[in-house]
């Protein structure tokens, strides 16, 4: 008699069952009778092996009583680790902090030029919760001393004779003697530094100096070009200096967003109601927005990848261009200030090129104003961005590569003006979450924090 298909298959299916019973009971067996086949421990699992470390916490410094808080600014949950909790301790004094050099400045950038927030980073660092008062406690000594400002004079003296005695009263600081300076961080984001320390005139009295600074971290912006043709062209008489010189001064670059202009500023709104769920008024707005792309800048740089980019969107914005809405993209400067303002607050997406170097005033120009900002400089992220590592820049910007940029510009702003509400939303949302994070005059802004954090985690390397 055959057997049938589903016969088979049921006697497949009961054999299979009866393995498994008499596996398991030989199993069973092994653990009562014999130690030795008992499995392992959960301690020596794979498992235990491969954990994470846990975040490190100094707990002297959590009982010291001390005025370090381990509360501290909100962190971002994308990088929360060993290196988040950064306490610090300021020098203080007339030499380093001399009253005229930190009187108000009510001018609309600082008197020293937008990359100059020295002054701004130690207003919110004295009154910062990680600030400790016992030099013992601290990871960070911070260098208060405003060299943008020092520079134009403003510091009771010449600015040589200050600046002498700053750096005399670090050599002879114990706290600089325990680690030669590694364990320092000082915002000198002049672009005179490089070459002031090459031996040129600039910021410091002399080329020795740079042994003071030279195992110190620095806050500023690298001057950095990404081709051995810019590295030739780019000398001392450009404002600027090249990647290799700029390695060779000090231990490590801290990368610093610049000032905004004070009356530059979107106010915030809630992008979430009190139930939690989303509000999206602040979207609406940008919706009313009447210029899709906006560029306002000098056509001409001393880099030729800049100038050719920022060429392209000149030579664009003087054609009538496909879309609805207005553009406004020239090498023409806005007739005033004010001018300049109301643009970029009508304006949805805005250009960020470089130029002279990769730093440049358009991306926190943008923020402030909630235009999402396209960036069209390769050297941006190297060389720019604050805290790559803890701020999600994907979230709010636009990266189009140079070399996309320049075969064809069209259908690179084309792809943007396309993508669908729902991207520029949460692009926008993204931009008003984490303006606090890079804007100086953000009211709850955070970017001190971000600064110390990252020279922490450069001073570990």
């Amino acid at each position: 008699m055959a057997v049938s298909p589903l016969d088979t298959k049921s006697r497949v299916h009961i054999l299979a069952a009866m393995l498994c019973a008499v596996a398991i009971i030989f199993l069973l067996r092994g653990m009562t009778t014999s130690p030795m086949r008992r499995p392992p421990p959960i301690q020596t699992s794979l498992l235990h092996k491969c954990k994470l470390p846990r975040p490190e916490v100094d707990t002297a410094v959590e009982s010291s009583g001390s005025q370090l808080s381990l509360a501290g600014p909100p962190l971002n949950s994308r990088v929360q680790g060993m290196h988040d909790i950064v306490p610090f301790y300021i020098y203080t004094g007339p030499v380093f902090m001399p009253d005229y050099c930190y009187s108000d400045d009510e001018n609309e950038v600082p008197a020293a030029g937008y990359p100059c927030i020295t002054r701004t980073f130690i207003a919110q660092a004295l009154k910062h919760p990680w600030r400790v008062m016992d030099p013992e406690q601290a990871k960070i000594f911070v260098v208060p001393y405003d060299v943008g400002a020092s520079i134009l004079n403003r510091c009771n003296t010449g600015h040589f004779q200050n600046l002498m005695k700053v750096l005399t009263a670090l050599q002879e600081s114990p706290w600089y003697k325990r680690k030669g300076g590694i364990d320092h961080l000082w915002t000198i984001p002049d672009y005179r530094l490089p070459m002031s320390l090459d031996g040129h005139t600039g910021l410091f009295p002399n080329k020795d100096d740079n042994d003071v600074i030279k195992s110190m971290t620095i806050g500023r912006y690298l001057q950095y070009y990404n081709t051995f043709e810019d590295r030739n062209n780019i000398g001392y008489q450009h404002r600027g200096s090249a990647w290799p010189y700029e390695l060779e001064h000090w231990r490590c670059t801290v990368k610093t967003p610049v000032m905004t202009p004070k009356s530059l500023w979107l106010p915030d709104l809630p992008i979430a109601n009190d139930d939690g769920s989303p509000d999206h008024t602040m979207f609406e707005y940008w919706q009313q927005r009447q210029i899709f792309f906006f560029f306002r800048g000098r056509g001409h740089c001393n880099t030729g990848t800049s100038t050719q980019a920022r060429a392209q969107a000149i030579e664009l914005g003087r054609k009538d261009l496909p879309w609805p809405g207005k553009v406004i993209m020239t090498d023409a400067h806005a007739e005033t200030p004010a001018k300049y303002h109301e643009e970029i607050l009508d304006s949805k997406y805005c250009l960020v090129f470089g130029c002279d170097d990769p730093q440049t005033s358009r991306f926190v120009d943008s923020l402030a104003a909630g235009c999402i900002p396209v960036i069209i400089n390769d050297d941006w992220r190297l060389a720019i961005s604050l805290s790559p590592r803890r701020i999600n820049y994907d979230a709010f910007t636009v990266t189009i590569p140079e070399r996309l940029w320049l075969a064809d510009a069209p259908a690179a702003l084309h792809l943007v003006y396309h993508h669908p509400p729902a991207v520029h939303r949460q692009r926008f949302e993204a931009l008003l979450e984490a303006r606090k994070d890079i804007l100086w005059r953000h009211p709850a802004s955070n970017v001190a924090t971000r600064l110390l954090q990252d020279a922490n985690d450069c001073m570990a390397e």
